[in-house]
C-alpha cells in the first residue's frame, strides 16, 4: 500500500528536475520512488491510473514547450531515458492508452535494471555497505506499477479484456524473472541480492493472476537458500503474505497458517491495511486448522461481517448461519478464491450440531444415525417423511454415514461406526476434542 509523500509534487518542469537530482546526489530511494510513480484511483475496489492526476502530473514535467530535451540535458544517463519514459508513460495514461502506457513502463523497468546492476556493481568493488539498498523503494514501486498497467483492461472490449490482459501479464512477468535472474546472482548480500525478495513478490502477485502456482515453486526453492532476516521487514511481510496464499490454495493449511501468522504479526500496526489484508486469508486457514479467531480480533480490523457468522457457526452448530455467509458474500469469496474453502467449515458446524445431539441424549455413547437425521431436519425446518418431501439440502443415510466416518479420520470425533446396527459409538471420555481459540 503506497503511503502519501510527506512533499509536495513538482509543478514545474525545473522543479522536478531539481527534485530528480537531489534524489539521485542524496541516494534518496523513497523520493526518486514519488518521481518515478502512476497516480492512482481506487474504482470499485481496484487500482487504475488516475487519467487527470496523469495529465496534471505529465504537464508538469513536461511544460507547453515539451520537456524532453529539458530532461536530456538536466540529467544523467541512463536517468534521462527513464525520466523520458515516465513521462511518455504519464502522457498515455492520460490520455487513456493502456497499451502505450504499458510499453512505455516495460521499457522504464528494464533500463532502470540495467542502472540498479550497474549501482549495484559499482557498490561491491568497494565503499560503505549502507547506502546499498537506496534503489529498493524504486524497484518496489515501478514493478507493481507494471504488473498493474499490464492488468489495465482500458480501451479493448470485454471479450478480448482478459486475452490481452492475460498476455501482458505474461510477457510482464517474464521480464520480472530475468529481473530477479540479474538480482539472485549476487552471493555477496550487495543490491542486487537485497532487490531480489522485492522482485519475487511481484512475481507471485503476476503467477497467482494468471493461475500459474507452479511458477512460483521454483522462485520459494531459491529464496530457501537464503536467510530472510537479510531483506527489508516489509518484503519479508510481503514474502510471507504471497507464500501462506500460495500454501492455503495448494491445500497445505499449516503452512499457511503459520505463513499468514507471521506475516500479520510482523507486519507493523501502523500498516492498518495490510495486518487486515493479512488477516482475510488467515481467518479460513485458522478455521481449516480447527482454530476459532476471537471476535475481537475480526472486530479490530472490520472483517467481522465476513467471518463472525462462519465462527458462530462453527461454535454453535448453526448451518443456516453457515448457508447465509455463503451466499450474501459468494462473489468476494469466489474472487478472492476463498469459497470452496470456507465450504469446507460446514464439516466443523456439523460437528457442533452433532456434540449438541450428544449433549441433549445425556452424553449416551451409543447414537443412532436417526438421531443426526432428525436434528438436521429440525436445522433445516424440514420433514423426514418422504410425502412431504425433504429437500436436496439434507443428508441421505449414506451421505451422513460418510461424514462421520470423515469426522473420526480427521481425529473431530472420536469413535466408530457400526453400519449394520446404524450407530456411532462415542469415545466415554472425549467423544468431541476442544477446538482452540486464538
Amino acid at each position: 500500500v503506497r503511503q502519501a509523500g510527506t512533499m509536495a509534487a513538482p509543478a514545474t518542469a525545473g522543479e522536478y528536475t531539481a527534485a530528480f537530482r537531489e534524489a539521485l546526489e542524496q541516494t534518496d530511494g523513497e523520493a526518486l520512488a514519488r518521481l518515478l510513480r502512476v497516480p492512482l484511483q481506487r474504482l470499485g475496489g481496484a487500482r487504475q491510473p488516475d487519467p487527470a492526476a496523469c495529465a496534471q502530473a505529465a504537464r508538469a514535467v513536461t511544460g507547453r514547450g515539451g520537456g524532453t530535451l529539458q530532461l536530456s540535458a538536466h540529467l544523467p544517463a541512463p536517468w534521462d531515458q527513464i525520466a523520458e519514459a515516465h513521462v511518455a508513460r504519464l502522457a498515455a495514461a492520460a490520455e487513456r492508452r493502456a497499451a502505450d502506457a504499458y510499453t512505455q513502463q516495460h521499457a522504464l523497468v528494464q533500463m532502470l535494471f540495467d542502472a540498479v546492476v550497474a549501482a549495484a556493481d559499482g557498490a561491491d568493488t568497494g565503499g560503505e555497505t549502507s547506502e546499498r539498498w537506496w534503489l529498493l523503494p524504486v524497484v518496489r514501486t515501478v514493478t507493481s506499477d507494471l504488473l498493474l498497467l499490464a492488468g489495465d483492461r482500458a480501451l479493448v472490449s470485454e471479450a478480448e479484456a482478459g486475452r490481452q490482459a492475460n498476455e501482458k501479464l505474461s510477457e510482464a512477468a517474464r521480464l520480472l524473472a530475468a529481473c530477479f535472474g540479474r538480482c539472485v546472482t549476487d552471493r555477496t548480500g550487495g543490491p542486487k541480492a537485497q532487490g531480489a525478495l522485492a522482485v519475487v513478490n511481484q512475481l507471485f502477485r503476476a503467477y497467482q493472476r494468471l493461475r500459474n502456482n507452479n511458477m512460483c515453486q521454483p522462485l520459494i526453492r531459491t529464496m530457501n537458500s537464503r536467510t530472510l532476516e537479510s531483506y527489508p521487514q516489509s518484503d519479508v511481510v510481503a514474502y510471507r503474505f504471497y507464500r501462506g496464499k500460495l500454501s492455503l490454495f495448494d491445500g497445505e493449511y499449516d503452512k499457511a497458517r503459520n505463513e499468514l501468522l507471521q506475516a500479520f504479526e510482523q507486519c507493523p500496526k501502523s500498516q492498518a491495511h495490510n495486518k487486515r489484508l493479512a488477516l482475510f486469508y488467515l481467518v479460513p486457514a485458522q478455521l481449516l486448522h480447527g482454530t476459532l479467531p476471537s471476535e475481537e480480533l475480526l472486530r479490530k480490523y472490520d472483517v467481522d461481517q465476513y467471518y463472525l457468522p462462519f465462527v458462530r457457526a462453527v461454535r454453535y452448530g448453526d448451518l443456516r448461519a453457515l448457508d447465509a455467509a455463503l451466499d450474501t458474500h459468494q462473489e468476494l469469496f469466489v474472487r478472492k478464491g476463498l469459497l470452496l474453502l470456507l465450504e469446507k467449515m460446514r464439516v466443523y458446524a456439523q460437528r457442533t450440531l452433532f456434540k449438541r445431539v450428544w449433549l441433549a441424549t445425556g452424553k449416551q455413547s451409543r447414537i443412532l444415525f436417526s438421531t443426526f437425521e432428525h436434528a438436521l431436519a429440525f436445522y433445516y425446518e424440514k420433514s423426514l417423511d418422504p410425502g412431504v418431501g425433504a429437500t436436496s439440502t439434507m443428508m441421505d443415510r449414506d451421505e451422513l454415514e460418510c461424514v462421520l466416518a470423515n469426522m473420526i479420520y480427521a481425529r473431530l470425533v472420536k469413535g466408530y461406526l457400526s453400519h449394520h446396527h446404524a450407530i456411532i459409538v462415542l469415545d466415554k471420555r472425549d467423544p468431541f476434542p476442544h477446538l482452540p481459540v486464538a
